[in-house]
C-alpha cells in the first residue's frame, strides 16, 4: 500500500512543525540555561551568533508549517471555494489555525528575535555583568522570556486549535 500525496505532505508538515516548535523550545529551555556556564563575554557571543543562525532556520520551518497547512486544506484537503471558509466547522478551524501560525511566526520573526538580540547586542549591559554588577542584564534577560513566551502560547494555542478539529 502506497503513500498518498496528502499524507507525504502531512508527514512533510508534522516534521515542520517538531523542527519549528522543537527548536524553538530546545534554544529557550536548553541552550539559554546551559550558555550560563560560560562568562558573560562568551555569553553574549555564543548568544549573537545561535540566534543570528538559528532565527533563519526556525523562521524557514515556520513558514513551510504554514504553507504546507495551506495545502492540506486547500488543494489537498477539503476546503475547494471560499464559502467553505466560514460556513464549515473545518472552515473556520482552517482559518483560526492559519491566524494562529501566521501570528506566532510573526511575533517570533518580528517581535521576540529582535528584542532578544537589542539586548544580546547591548554591550553595556554585558559588561557591567562581566564587572560584577549583573543586575541590569538579569533583568533584560527576564523580559527576553516574557516577550519570547508569547510565541509559546502561541504554539501551545495551535496545538489546541489543531486537536480541536
Amino acid at each position: 500500500m502506497g503513500l498518498t500525496v496528502h499524507q507525504m505532505l502531512l508527514g512533510v508538515h508534522i516534521l515542520f512543525g517538531l523542527i519549528w516548535v522543537g527548536g524553538i523550545l530546545f534554544v529557550g529551555w536548553g541552550v539559554f540555561p546551559a550558555v550560563k556556564k560560560l562568562d558573560f563575554s562568551h555569553q553574549q557571543q555564543f548568544l549573537e551568533s545561535l540566534m543570528g543562525w538559528t532565527h533563519r532556520l526556525l523562521s524557514l520551518a515556520g513558514a513551510a508549517v504554514i504553507a504546507t497547512g495551506v495545502l492540506l486544506g486547500t488543494a489537498f484537503g477539503p476546503i475547494r471555494e471560499w464559502g467553505t471558509l466560514w460556513t464549515t466547522s473545518y472552515g473556520i478551524h482552517f482559518m483560526l489555525a492559519f491566524g494562529l501560525g501566521i501570528l506566532t511566526l510573526g511575533w517570533g520573526a518580528f517581535v521576540s528575535y529582535r528584542y532578544s538580540m537589542r539586548v544580546i547586542r547591548n554591550r553595556t549591559l554585558w559588561s557591567m555583568a562581566g564587572r560584577g554588577y549583573p543586575m541590569l542584564l538579569n533583568r533584560a534577560m527576564r523580559r527576553v522570556t516574557a516577550v519570547s513566551g508569547v510565541e509559546v502560547l502561541g504554539f501551545v494555542s495551535l496545538l489546541v486549535a489543531m486537536l480541536t478539529f
